[in-house]
């Protein structure tokens, strides 16, 4: 032999068939298991004992939607026979446009509610001219000019 030695690859080579046989038997006895734990998940009476998240995550924006308190602010035009020259916003978010003297709008606390009367060259006078009995602001009878320009009414507050 010339300095060579030579080396027995055959026990490494079943040491691997051995481990990958039982990794593939792992696969196939873990991915049912993982499959059924997902399902279970889903129910939400049954996630609860399952995983602790639930319990860390607290509710869900849904659910505590329904607790919120709301109420009614109405808003009427004094010097013109409709609010058709007028756009409301609500959040920044337009309401649709209304042809009545009146608008009537459910919020919530924090809510903001702004007038505009750009485009229009009319001067216009928005009346707050009625609150549900959970709002301290805007106040009953409080008055807004409108002439081109936008204009906040208020930020809700509830009492």
């Amino acid at each position: 032999m010339s300095g060579r030695r030579s080396f027995n690859q055959k026990p490494l080579v079943t040491w691997f068939n051995q481990w990958e046989k039982i990794i593939i038997r792992l696969l196939y006895l873990m991915l049912p298991i993982l499959f059924v734990m997902q399902v279970v998940l889903l129910n939400q009476e049954v996630s609860v004992f399952v995983s602790r998240t639930a319990k860390l995550e607290g509710k869900a924006i849904e659910e505590s939607q329904l607790l919120i308190s709301r109420g009614q602010v109405e808003l009427s035009i004094e010097n013109e026979s409709s609010l058709s020259g007028c756009l409301f916003y609500l959040n920044g978010e337009a309401l649709p446009e209304t042809k009545a003297k009146t608008l009537k709008l459910t919020v919530k606390a924090n809510d903001i509610i702004e007038a505009s009367g750009i485009g229009s060259n009319k001067i216009s006078r928005i009346t707050v001219t009625g609150v549900s009995d959970n709002i301290s602001v805007p106040e009953l009878g409080k008055s807004i000019i409108l002439h081109n320009n936008l204009v906040l009414i208020d930020r809700v507050k509830m009492k």
